[in-house]
Protein backbone atom coordinates (compact mmCIF):
# COMPACT_ATOMS: atom_id res chain seq x y z
CA UNK A 1 0.00 0.00 0.00
CA UNK A 2 1.46 3.36 -1.02
CA UNK A 3 1.49 6.50 1.06
CA UNK A 4 -1.48 8.10 -0.73
CA UNK A 5 -3.75 5.12 -0.07
CA UNK A 6 -2.75 5.08 3.61
CA UNK A 7 -3.64 8.77 3.96
CA UNK A 8 -6.95 8.15 2.17
CA UNK A 9 -7.92 5.34 4.55
CA UNK A 10 -6.92 7.38 7.60
CA UNK A 11 -9.00 10.36 6.42
CA UNK A 12 -12.02 8.15 5.71
CA UNK A 13 -11.78 6.43 9.11
CA UNK A 14 -11.31 9.71 11.00
CA UNK A 15 -14.20 11.39 9.18
CA UNK A 16 -16.49 8.39 9.75
CA UNK A 17 -15.59 8.21 13.46
CA UNK A 18 -16.09 11.97 13.88
CA UNK A 19 -19.47 11.80 12.12
CA UNK A 20 -20.67 9.02 14.43
CA UNK A 21 -19.34 10.90 17.48
CA UNK A 22 -21.09 14.10 16.38
CA UNK A 23 -24.37 12.22 15.96
CA UNK A 24 -24.06 10.70 19.44
CA UNK A 25 -23.32 14.02 21.17
CA UNK A 26 -26.21 15.67 19.31
CA UNK A 27 -28.60 12.99 20.57
CA UNK A 28 -27.22 13.39 24.11
CA UNK A 29 -27.73 17.17 24.00
CA UNK A 30 -31.30 16.77 22.72
CA UNK A 31 -32.13 14.34 25.55
CA UNK A 32 -30.50 16.68 28.08
CA UNK A 33 -32.68 19.57 26.92
CA UNK A 34 -35.80 17.40 26.97
CA UNK A 35 -35.32 15.93 30.44
CA UNK A 36 -33.55 18.85 32.16
CA UNK A 37 -35.98 20.86 34.31
CA UNK A 38 -38.81 20.67 31.76
CA UNK A 39 -37.00 22.91 29.29
CA UNK A 40 -38.42 23.55 25.82
CA UNK A 41 -36.47 23.75 22.58
CA UNK A 42 -36.11 27.52 22.33
CA UNK A 43 -33.42 29.12 20.18
CA UNK A 44 -31.53 30.35 23.24
CA UNK A 45 -31.43 26.94 24.93
CA UNK A 46 -30.51 25.14 21.70
CA UNK A 47 -27.69 27.64 21.09
CA UNK A 48 -26.40 27.12 24.62
CA UNK A 49 -26.26 23.33 24.24
CA UNK A 50 -24.75 23.49 20.74
CA UNK A 51 -21.95 25.73 22.03
CA UNK A 52 -21.04 22.97 24.50
CA UNK A 53 -20.27 20.59 21.62
CA UNK A 54 -18.77 23.27 19.36
CA UNK A 55 -15.21 21.76 19.36
CA UNK A 56 -16.57 18.42 18.08
CA UNK A 57 -18.61 20.22 15.41
CA UNK A 58 -15.66 22.38 14.27
CA UNK A 59 -13.34 19.35 14.09
CA UNK A 60 -15.92 17.50 11.96
CA UNK A 61 -16.25 20.46 9.56
CA UNK A 62 -12.45 20.76 9.26
CA UNK A 63 -12.14 17.03 8.52
CA UNK A 64 -14.80 17.26 5.80
CA UNK A 65 -13.13 20.28 4.18
CA UNK A 66 -9.64 18.78 4.50
CA UNK A 67 -10.73 15.45 3.00
CA UNK A 68 -12.48 17.18 0.11
CA UNK A 69 -9.41 19.28 -0.71
CA UNK A 70 -7.00 16.33 -0.40
CA UNK A 71 -9.06 14.00 -2.61
CA UNK A 72 -9.24 16.68 -5.32
CA UNK A 73 -5.56 17.68 -5.40
CA UNK A 74 -3.78 14.38 -4.70
CA UNK A 75 -2.68 11.90 -7.35
CA UNK A 76 -3.89 8.47 -6.26
CA UNK A 77 -2.32 5.25 -7.58
CA UNK A 78 -4.61 2.27 -7.86
CA UNK A 79 -3.50 -1.36 -7.99
CA UNK A 80 -6.81 -2.60 -9.41
CA UNK A 81 -8.03 -0.34 -12.22
CA UNK A 82 -11.44 -2.05 -12.37
CA UNK A 83 -12.27 -0.74 -8.88
CA UNK A 84 -11.87 2.91 -9.90
CA UNK A 85 -15.15 4.77 -10.36
CA UNK A 86 -15.97 6.21 -13.77
CA UNK A 87 -15.97 9.70 -12.25
CA UNK A 88 -12.33 9.24 -11.15
CA UNK A 89 -11.40 7.73 -14.51
CA UNK A 90 -12.89 10.73 -16.28
CA UNK A 91 -10.88 13.18 -14.15
CA UNK A 92 -7.66 11.25 -14.80
CA UNK A 93 -8.32 11.07 -18.55
CA UNK A 94 -9.07 14.79 -18.72
CA UNK A 95 -5.60 15.51 -17.29
CA UNK A 96 -3.82 13.73 -20.14
CA UNK A 97 -6.33 14.41 -22.91
CA UNK A 98 -4.95 16.51 -25.80
CA UNK A 99 -6.81 19.40 -27.37
CA UNK A 100 -10.11 18.36 -28.95
CA UNK A 101 -10.31 19.38 -32.60
CA UNK A 102 -13.66 17.80 -33.41
CA UNK A 103 -16.40 20.34 -32.63
CA UNK A 104 -19.19 17.77 -32.54
CA UNK A 105 -17.36 15.57 -30.05
CA UNK A 106 -16.48 18.60 -27.94
CA UNK A 107 -20.18 19.52 -27.89
CA UNK A 108 -21.05 15.98 -26.78
CA UNK A 109 -18.69 16.28 -23.80
CA UNK A 110 -20.13 19.69 -22.94
CA UNK A 111 -23.65 18.20 -22.99
CA UNK A 112 -22.55 15.43 -20.63
CA UNK A 113 -21.10 17.93 -18.15
CA UNK A 114 -24.19 20.12 -18.46
CA UNK A 115 -26.51 17.21 -17.66
CA UNK A 116 -24.38 16.36 -14.61
CA UNK A 117 -24.63 19.98 -13.43
CA UNK A 118 -28.43 19.91 -13.85
CA UNK A 119 -28.58 16.68 -11.83
CA UNK A 120 -26.45 18.30 -9.13
CA UNK A 121 -28.80 21.31 -9.04
CA UNK A 122 -31.77 18.98 -8.59
CA UNK A 123 -29.93 17.23 -5.73
CA UNK A 124 -29.19 20.58 -4.05
CA UNK A 125 -32.84 21.65 -4.38
CA UNK A 126 -33.99 18.38 -2.78
CA UNK A 127 -31.47 18.86 0.06
CA UNK A 128 -32.66 22.43 0.66
CA UNK A 129 -36.32 21.38 0.74
CA UNK A 130 -35.60 18.39 3.02
CA UNK A 131 -33.53 20.56 5.38
CA UNK A 132 -36.20 23.27 5.46
CA UNK A 133 -39.03 20.83 6.20
CA UNK A 134 -37.01 19.05 8.92
CA UNK A 135 -35.61 22.17 10.61
CA UNK A 136 -38.96 23.99 10.54
CA UNK A 137 -40.53 21.04 12.38
CA UNK A 138 -37.72 20.86 14.95
CA UNK A 139 -37.81 24.61 15.63
CA UNK A 140 -41.56 24.59 16.25
CA UNK A 141 -41.86 24.36 20.04
CA UNK A 142 -45.51 23.25 19.77
CA UNK A 143 -44.29 19.81 18.71
CA UNK A 144 -42.32 19.29 21.96
CA UNK A 145 -44.00 19.36 25.36
CA UNK A 146 -41.89 18.13 28.33
CA UNK A 147 -45.06 17.27 30.25
CA UNK A 148 -46.60 15.38 27.31
CA UNK A 149 -46.31 11.83 26.04
CA UNK A 150 -42.68 11.27 24.99
CA UNK A 151 -43.49 8.18 22.89
CA UNK A 152 -46.22 9.99 20.95
CA UNK A 153 -43.98 12.99 20.28
CA UNK A 154 -41.10 10.75 19.19
CA UNK A 155 -43.46 8.83 16.86
CA UNK A 156 -44.74 12.05 15.27
CA UNK A 157 -41.16 13.29 14.91
CA UNK A 158 -40.14 10.06 13.18
CA UNK A 159 -43.17 10.11 10.87
CA UNK A 160 -42.32 13.66 9.81
CA UNK A 161 -38.55 13.35 9.46
CA UNK A 162 -38.09 9.81 8.10
CA UNK A 163 -39.72 10.47 4.69
CA UNK A 164 -37.37 13.41 4.13
CA UNK A 165 -34.38 11.34 5.23
CA UNK A 166 -35.38 8.58 2.78
CA UNK A 167 -35.91 11.11 -0.03
CA UNK A 168 -32.47 12.62 0.66
CA UNK A 169 -30.71 9.24 0.60
CA UNK A 170 -32.59 8.26 -2.57
CA UNK A 171 -31.56 11.54 -4.20
CA UNK A 172 -27.89 10.96 -3.30
CA UNK A 173 -27.99 7.40 -4.65
CA UNK A 174 -29.78 8.50 -7.82
CA UNK A 175 -27.29 11.28 -8.42
CA UNK A 176 -24.32 8.94 -7.87
CA UNK A 177 -25.71 6.39 -10.34
CA UNK A 178 -26.50 9.08 -12.92
CA UNK A 179 -23.04 10.66 -12.54
CA UNK A 180 -21.35 7.27 -12.99
CA UNK A 181 -23.39 6.59 -16.13
CA UNK A 182 -22.53 9.97 -17.68
CA UNK A 183 -18.86 9.68 -16.71
CA UNK A 184 -18.69 6.23 -18.32
CA UNK A 185 -20.01 7.75 -21.53
CA UNK A 186 -17.49 10.61 -21.31
CA UNK A 187 -14.61 8.15 -20.73
CA UNK A 188 -15.35 6.44 -24.06
CA UNK A 189 -15.08 9.77 -25.88
CA UNK A 190 -11.90 10.78 -24.03
CA UNK A 191 -10.22 7.43 -24.72
CA UNK A 192 -11.04 7.81 -28.41
CA UNK A 193 -9.49 11.29 -28.42
CA UNK A 194 -6.33 10.10 -26.64
CA UNK A 195 -5.89 7.12 -29.00
CA UNK A 196 -6.11 9.37 -32.07
CA UNK A 197 -4.09 12.19 -30.48
CA UNK A 198 -7.02 14.59 -30.46
CA UNK A 199 -7.79 14.22 -34.17
CA UNK A 200 -11.05 12.32 -34.48
CA UNK A 201 -13.92 12.14 -36.89
CA UNK A 202 -17.04 11.44 -34.88
CA UNK A 203 -20.59 11.51 -36.21
CA UNK A 204 -23.58 11.75 -33.90
CA UNK A 205 -27.07 10.56 -34.75
CA UNK A 206 -28.63 13.75 -33.40
CA UNK A 207 -27.86 17.18 -34.72
CA UNK A 208 -26.67 20.01 -32.49
CA UNK A 209 -30.04 21.69 -32.93
CA UNK A 210 -31.87 18.65 -31.53
CA UNK A 211 -29.44 18.40 -28.61
CA UNK A 212 -29.93 22.09 -27.84
CA UNK A 213 -33.73 21.71 -27.93
CA UNK A 214 -33.47 18.68 -25.63
CA UNK A 215 -31.36 20.64 -23.10
CA UNK A 216 -33.79 23.57 -23.19
CA UNK A 217 -36.74 21.21 -22.55
CA UNK A 218 -34.89 19.55 -19.65
CA UNK A 219 -34.08 22.93 -18.11
CA UNK A 220 -37.70 24.04 -18.54
CA UNK A 221 -39.01 20.91 -16.83
CA UNK A 222 -36.55 21.47 -13.96
CA UNK A 223 -37.74 25.07 -13.48
CA UNK A 224 -41.41 24.02 -13.55
CA UNK A 225 -40.70 21.23 -11.03
CA UNK A 226 -38.97 23.64 -8.63
CA UNK A 227 -41.83 26.14 -8.86
CA UNK A 228 -44.42 23.39 -8.24
CA UNK A 229 -42.47 22.01 -5.25
CA UNK A 230 -42.14 25.45 -3.62
CA UNK A 231 -45.78 26.25 -4.40
CA UNK A 232 -46.85 22.92 -2.92
CA UNK A 233 -44.87 23.46 0.31
CA UNK A 234 -46.29 26.95 0.82
CA UNK A 235 -49.86 25.79 0.17
CA UNK A 236 -50.11 22.77 2.43
CA UNK A 237 -48.92 19.98 0.19
CA UNK A 238 -49.68 18.33 -3.14
CA UNK A 239 -53.34 17.50 -2.39
CA UNK A 240 -54.22 21.09 -1.44
CA UNK A 241 -52.36 22.44 -4.47
CA UNK A 242 -54.21 20.03 -6.79
CA UNK A 243 -57.55 20.95 -5.22
CA UNK A 244 -56.85 24.66 -5.72
CA UNK A 245 -55.84 24.03 -9.33
CA UNK A 246 -59.10 22.11 -9.93
CA UNK A 247 -61.13 24.94 -8.38
CA UNK A 248 -59.38 27.54 -10.53
CA UNK A 249 -59.96 25.49 -13.70
CA UNK A 250 -63.62 24.96 -12.77
CA UNK A 251 -64.12 28.70 -12.24
CA UNK A 252 -62.41 29.48 -15.56
CA UNK A 253 -64.67 27.00 -17.38
CA UNK A 254 -67.72 28.51 -15.67
CA UNK A 255 -66.70 32.04 -16.65
CA UNK A 256 -66.05 30.89 -20.23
Amino acid sequence: MNKSNKVNKILVLCTSFQTILLGIVFIIQILRIYFNNNQVFTKEICTQYILEILPVLILWILLIIGSFIYFNISDIKYKNISKISNVTKQKNLERICPEINDKTLKYELICIERSKKIAKCILIIILIISSYMSISYLLNTKHFDPSGDLFKQATLLSLHLMPWVIITFAAFIGYAVFEEYKSKKACKFLLEIIKTNGKVSYTVTESKKKLLIKNIIQLGILCIAVVLIIFGINNGGANDTLQKAINICTECIGLG
